[in-house]
């Protein structure tokens, strides 16, 4: 991916790449490692619910409709921009879900994203936030490029949580 002019299929490369490298660390996991709390007491489970949130929270974003409500959380877990508690009421509603159902959540989320991405032109990507969510009151979306957001919720997040994912792993064995 060029530093300036980013493209789709390059962005594409590089979140599907991230993707698998976070699907190859799942793979054969059981029932019991996916609901093992760690030391911070987020089962890799819940690390998967949350980041199948925000991908669906940016497919949103992307498609021009209300990232609070694909967050699917209710109206006063959305009333603020406090992210750490949207983050703690991810992982409560994550609670209520099995690794089957999550694991089902986080490949359709992915797609809903892949799907979105599909639809913008390179131009698009250098768009601002406000051209997706005409009337946000972000106070931190001005008008950076929408480029940040999709790289900060699909590539950076999956590394990000690889990362956390494994380091639990390990502990355990």
């Amino acid at each position: 991916m060029t530093a300036t002019n980013p493209t789709v299929p390059e962005l594409r490369r590089q979140i599907e790449a991230s993707w698998e490298s976070l699907q190859r660390l799942l793979a054969g996991l059981d029932e019991s490692q996916l609901t093992a709390a760690s030391g911070d007491a987020w089962s890799i489970k819940d690390h998967l619910a949350h980041v199948a949130a925000w991908e669906r929270s940016l497919a949103a974003l992307l498609e021009g409709r209300s990232r609070d409500q694909a967050l699917d959380l209710c109206d006063a877990e959305v009333a603020h921009d406090d992210i750490d508690a949207l983050n703690a009421a991810i992982q409560r509603r994550a609670a209520e879900r099995s690794p089957a159902e999550v694991l089902a959540e986080s490949r359709e989320a992915h797609q809903q994203v892949l799907r979105a991405l599909d639809a913008l032109s390179d131009q698009d990507l250098l768009r601002p936030y406000s051209h997706f969510q005409p009337g946000s009151t972000r106070d931190d979306a001005g008008d950076r490029p929408v480029i940040g957001w999709i790289i900060g919720n699909t590539f950076e997040h999956y590394d990000e949580h690889r990362d956390i994912i494994e380091r639990q792993l390990e502990a355990t064995r």
